[in-house]
């Protein structure tokens, strides 16, 4: 009962979300925030994969499904709050910028930074709610195919 680590319905609504706090604060789609978009893409398919993976880790150890997803978002909560939060922390020193320099890179920073929290709120959030959602339809096809035919 492998989970597949597919990713991919949380890193477009991770780009959305991020695309929209950045409309509030009034900045356009260009290349600075398309680079710092493309520069967090990266972290944002690791997010979602490592929470996929740690639940299918807990499934494998004979857990049962709701307890397998809960002990599986618990056990890399904190850690992927402290990587969130150190990247975070790195792009912090480009808001000090001034000049042109503040102008051209500002943008991209807000982007990595908004995307980074938009993917560890989903991946803690969405990415669990999925698994217990696509594993319970799983089990309840395997549980079909095992009954015997008559």
């Amino acid at each position: 009962m492998a989970l597949d680590a597919d990713h991919r319905g949380v890193d477009p609504a991770v780009n959305l979300c991020s695309i929209t706090v950045l409309s509030v604060l009034h900045e356009t789609i260009n290349i600075m925030t398309l680079g710092g978009l493309a520069l967090a893409v990266g972290i944002l398919v690791d997010d979602a994969t490592v929470e996929i993976e740690n639940i299918n880790r807990n499934l494998e150890s004979g857990k049962e499904i709701e307890q397998a997803i809960l002990d599986g978002a618990a056990q890399i909560a904190v850690p992927a709050f402290v990587s969130t939060l150190s990247i975070c922390i790195v792009f912090r020193a480009m808001f000090l910028l001034s000049g042109v320099s503040a102008y051209l890179f500002r943008a991209a920073c807000r982007a990595v930074v908004f995307a980074m929290l938009a993917s560890y709120l989903l991946s803690r959030t969405v990415v669990p709610t999925m698994a217990k959602y696509l594993l319970h339809e799983h089990e309840r096809r395997r549980g079909r195919a095992k009954e015997p035919q008559s």
